[in-house]
Protein backbone atom coordinates (compact mmCIF):
# COMPACT_ATOMS: atom_id res chain seq x y z
CA UNK A 1 0.00 0.00 0.00
CA UNK A 2 2.81 2.63 0.99
CA UNK A 3 4.23 1.53 -2.50
CA UNK A 4 1.16 2.40 -4.50
CA UNK A 5 0.78 5.37 -2.74
CA UNK A 6 4.22 6.45 -3.35
CA UNK A 7 5.08 6.50 0.33
CA UNK A 8 8.40 4.23 0.75
CA UNK A 9 10.85 6.98 0.17
CA UNK A 10 8.67 8.99 3.18
CA UNK A 11 8.51 5.37 5.52
CA UNK A 12 12.32 5.30 4.50
CA UNK A 13 13.17 8.55 6.13
CA UNK A 14 11.11 7.59 9.12
CA UNK A 15 12.84 4.15 10.11
CA UNK A 16 16.59 4.92 9.06
CA UNK A 17 16.71 8.77 10.06
CA UNK A 18 17.89 9.46 6.22
CA UNK A 19 16.76 10.87 2.87
CA UNK A 20 16.74 8.48 0.41
CA UNK A 21 18.30 9.68 -3.10
CA UNK A 22 15.63 7.67 -4.79
CA UNK A 23 12.63 5.32 -4.39
CA UNK A 24 13.72 2.59 -2.09
CA UNK A 25 13.69 -1.50 -3.27
CA UNK A 26 10.90 -3.04 -0.81
CA UNK A 27 11.34 -6.49 -0.09
CA UNK A 28 8.88 -8.60 1.95
CA UNK A 29 10.37 -11.77 3.76
CA UNK A 30 13.25 -11.59 1.44
CA UNK A 31 11.69 -11.46 -1.87
CA UNK A 32 11.62 -8.06 -3.80
CA UNK A 33 8.06 -6.94 -4.31
CA UNK A 34 8.66 -3.32 -5.63
CA UNK A 35 9.42 -1.33 -7.86
CA UNK A 36 9.91 -4.81 -9.53
CA UNK A 37 8.59 -8.21 -8.59
CA UNK A 38 11.63 -10.58 -8.45
CA UNK A 39 10.06 -14.03 -7.42
CA UNK A 40 12.32 -16.23 -4.68
CA UNK A 41 14.29 -15.35 -1.90
CA UNK A 42 17.33 -12.09 -2.96
CA UNK A 43 19.95 -13.83 -3.53
CA UNK A 44 22.25 -11.56 -1.35
CA UNK A 45 19.92 -12.86 1.71
CA UNK A 46 20.59 -16.93 0.29
CA UNK A 47 24.14 -16.14 0.24
CA UNK A 48 24.85 -14.95 3.83
CA UNK A 49 22.18 -17.43 5.03
CA UNK A 50 24.12 -19.82 3.64
CA UNK A 51 26.92 -18.16 5.25
CA UNK A 52 25.63 -18.41 9.52
CA UNK A 53 22.98 -20.52 9.02
CA UNK A 54 23.60 -23.82 7.29
CA UNK A 55 21.33 -26.36 8.60
CA UNK A 56 19.21 -24.34 10.57
CA UNK A 57 15.38 -25.02 10.36
CA UNK A 58 14.20 -21.88 10.32
CA UNK A 59 16.71 -19.43 9.10
CA UNK A 60 16.91 -15.37 9.82
CA UNK A 61 14.15 -13.63 7.51
CA UNK A 62 13.68 -10.39 7.44
CA UNK A 63 10.09 -8.94 7.61
CA UNK A 64 10.36 -6.24 5.70
CA UNK A 65 13.61 -4.35 4.06
CA UNK A 66 14.21 -1.32 2.32
CA UNK A 67 17.21 -0.23 0.16
CA UNK A 68 18.27 2.72 -1.83
CA UNK A 69 21.27 1.15 -3.59
CA UNK A 70 24.29 2.83 -3.12
CA UNK A 71 23.08 4.43 0.13
CA UNK A 72 21.71 2.61 3.06
CA UNK A 73 19.50 -0.67 3.92
CA UNK A 74 17.07 -0.65 6.59
CA UNK A 75 15.99 -4.34 7.87
CA UNK A 76 12.58 -3.85 9.96
CA UNK A 77 11.64 -6.17 12.49
CA UNK A 78 7.14 -5.68 12.82
CA UNK A 79 5.29 -6.67 15.41
CA UNK A 80 2.12 -6.77 16.24
CA UNK A 81 2.15 -6.83 19.67
CA UNK A 82 3.98 -10.00 20.48
CA UNK A 83 7.11 -9.37 22.10
CA UNK A 84 10.98 -9.56 20.99
CA UNK A 85 12.31 -13.03 20.44
CA UNK A 86 15.03 -13.55 23.44
CA UNK A 87 17.66 -16.72 23.83
CA UNK A 88 15.89 -18.16 26.42
CA UNK A 89 13.23 -19.09 23.78
CA UNK A 90 15.70 -20.76 21.98
CA UNK A 91 15.98 -24.79 23.26
CA UNK A 92 19.59 -25.61 23.82
CA UNK A 93 21.47 -22.56 22.31
CA UNK A 94 23.82 -20.79 24.62
CA UNK A 95 25.45 -17.26 24.64
CA UNK A 96 29.07 -18.39 23.28
CA UNK A 97 26.87 -20.68 20.72
CA UNK A 98 24.73 -18.03 19.25
CA UNK A 99 27.90 -15.19 19.50
CA UNK A 100 30.02 -17.63 17.62
CA UNK A 101 27.57 -18.81 14.73
CA UNK A 102 26.76 -15.18 14.13
CA UNK A 103 30.32 -13.37 13.72
CA UNK A 104 31.35 -10.30 11.91
CA UNK A 105 33.92 -11.17 8.92
CA UNK A 106 37.73 -10.64 9.57
CA UNK A 107 38.60 -6.69 9.37
CA UNK A 108 35.11 -5.64 9.81
CA UNK A 109 33.89 -4.01 12.92
CA UNK A 110 31.46 -5.74 15.11
CA UNK A 111 28.09 -4.24 15.26
CA UNK A 112 27.72 -6.30 18.80
CA UNK A 113 29.04 -5.79 22.21
CA UNK A 114 29.76 -9.29 22.85
CA UNK A 115 31.37 -8.57 26.17
CA UNK A 116 28.78 -6.99 27.42
CA UNK A 117 26.27 -9.62 25.89
CA UNK A 118 28.06 -12.60 27.42
CA UNK A 119 27.36 -11.07 30.86
CA UNK A 120 23.75 -10.99 30.13
CA UNK A 121 20.58 -13.47 31.39
CA UNK A 122 19.67 -15.32 28.00
CA UNK A 123 15.94 -14.07 28.70
CA UNK A 124 17.42 -10.80 28.16
CA UNK A 125 19.69 -10.97 24.56
CA UNK A 126 17.39 -10.10 22.64
CA UNK A 127 18.76 -12.62 19.81
CA UNK A 128 16.08 -12.26 16.95
CA UNK A 129 17.15 -7.91 17.01
CA UNK A 130 20.98 -9.39 17.46
CA UNK A 131 19.97 -11.41 14.30
CA UNK A 132 19.17 -8.35 12.08
CA UNK A 133 22.31 -5.98 12.67
CA UNK A 134 24.19 -9.02 11.96
CA UNK A 135 22.52 -9.96 8.63
CA UNK A 136 21.98 -6.31 7.62
CA UNK A 137 25.90 -5.81 8.19
CA UNK A 138 26.85 -8.11 6.05
CA UNK A 139 23.53 -7.56 3.09
CA UNK A 140 24.34 -3.48 2.82
CA UNK A 141 26.71 -3.51 -0.28
CA UNK A 142 29.61 -1.19 -0.51
CA UNK A 143 28.98 2.27 1.28
CA UNK A 144 25.82 1.44 2.04
CA UNK A 145 24.55 2.26 5.66
CA UNK A 146 23.34 -0.82 7.42
CA UNK A 147 20.01 0.14 9.98
CA UNK A 148 17.79 -2.03 11.99
CA UNK A 149 14.46 -1.11 12.97
CA UNK A 150 11.72 -2.86 15.57
CA UNK A 151 8.39 -1.43 13.85
CA UNK A 152 5.86 -1.89 17.02
CA UNK A 153 2.78 -0.52 18.30
CA UNK A 154 3.02 2.73 19.91
CA UNK A 155 2.10 0.94 23.92
CA UNK A 156 4.77 -1.61 23.32
CA UNK A 157 8.40 -2.03 23.52
CA UNK A 158 8.95 1.22 24.83
CA UNK A 159 12.38 0.76 26.58
CA UNK A 160 13.54 -1.41 23.51
CA UNK A 161 15.94 0.83 21.93
CA UNK A 162 17.69 1.44 25.87
CA UNK A 163 17.82 -2.42 25.90
CA UNK A 164 18.86 -3.07 22.21
CA UNK A 165 21.75 -0.32 23.06
CA UNK A 166 23.25 -2.39 25.49
CA UNK A 167 24.03 -5.01 22.97
CA UNK A 168 25.46 -2.93 20.15
CA UNK A 169 28.77 -1.53 19.92
CA UNK A 170 28.88 2.20 20.55
CA UNK A 171 29.64 3.02 17.11
CA UNK A 172 26.25 0.85 16.12
CA UNK A 173 23.74 2.45 18.65
CA UNK A 174 22.58 5.22 16.69
CA UNK A 175 21.80 2.33 13.85
CA UNK A 176 19.25 0.70 15.89
CA UNK A 177 15.62 2.77 15.48
CA UNK A 178 12.53 1.95 17.72
CA UNK A 179 9.17 2.82 15.42
CA UNK A 180 6.09 2.66 15.83
CA UNK A 181 3.34 1.78 13.27
CA UNK A 182 1.72 4.89 14.03
CA UNK A 183 4.42 6.99 12.97
CA UNK A 184 4.13 5.50 9.70
CA UNK A 185 0.11 6.77 9.99
CA UNK A 186 0.81 9.80 10.12
CA UNK A 187 3.24 10.02 6.79
CA UNK A 188 2.43 12.86 4.89
CA UNK A 189 1.65 10.55 1.43
CA UNK A 190 -1.35 9.35 3.97
CA UNK A 191 -2.93 11.94 4.38
CA UNK A 192 -5.39 11.56 1.48
CA UNK A 193 -8.93 9.47 1.13
CA UNK A 194 -6.85 6.83 -1.48
CA UNK A 195 -4.98 5.91 2.07
CA UNK A 196 -8.10 5.29 3.97
CA UNK A 197 -7.81 1.33 3.59
CA UNK A 198 -4.11 1.51 5.33
CA UNK A 199 -5.82 3.35 8.42
CA UNK A 200 -7.94 2.34 11.05
CA UNK A 201 -9.48 4.18 13.65
CA UNK A 202 -7.91 4.50 16.96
Amino acid sequence: GLAHLGALGEAFDVLTGCKPKEEPQLFLWGVEVWPTYRPGVWSRLVGVREEFERGVRIPTEPDVMLRVAGQALVLAEAKFGSPNGTLAKKTNQYIPDFLNRYRPLPGQIDPLDREAIMGMPRDQVLEQLCRNVIFSNRLAEGKEEAFVTNLVRGIDEMDVKDRMDRHLSAENRDRFRRVAWEDLGRLPSLQCDAAAPLLCDE
